[in-house]
């Protein structure tokens, strides 16, 4: 439980290093929070499966996603659609991150 805990605790640095950045560099509107090398939802779920030793996998149909979203009170258009969120202010305000790629945050959180 520990170990878990603190990988856990260390997946967030990133996060709220961000937000604490944010606050006293006194940053104001929107700004992206996120790994400043947007993957493909595509990529994302390959490099998950190989961290997790998953062979192959299987993408639901869209229906099912729309019926799950429901459940949750969410917009499937959020699952099925990609974004490429890009941290531009973040970085233009000087912030610096521990972790640039989604996938080294992976490494870190499945053992």
């Amino acid at each position: 439980m520990m170990r878990e805990q603190t990988e856990t605790q260390e997946l967030l640095i990133n996060f709220c290093k961000a937000i604490d950045f944010l606050i006293n560099a006194d940053v104001s509107g929107s700004v992206n929070v996120t790994a400043p090398h947007p993957m493909a939802n595509k990529e994302f779920m390959k490099v998950w499966r190989k961290q997790l030793a998953v062979p192959i996998g299987i993408f639901p149909p869209k229906c099912l996603v729309e019926w799950g979203s429901l459940i949750i009170g969410s917009e499937s258009e959020l699952l099925i659609k990609s974004r490429q969120v890009y941290p531009q202010r973040l970085l233009d305000e000087g912030f610096e991150f521990e972790q640039e790629k989604v996938a080294d945050c992976l490494k870190e959180f499945i053992f």
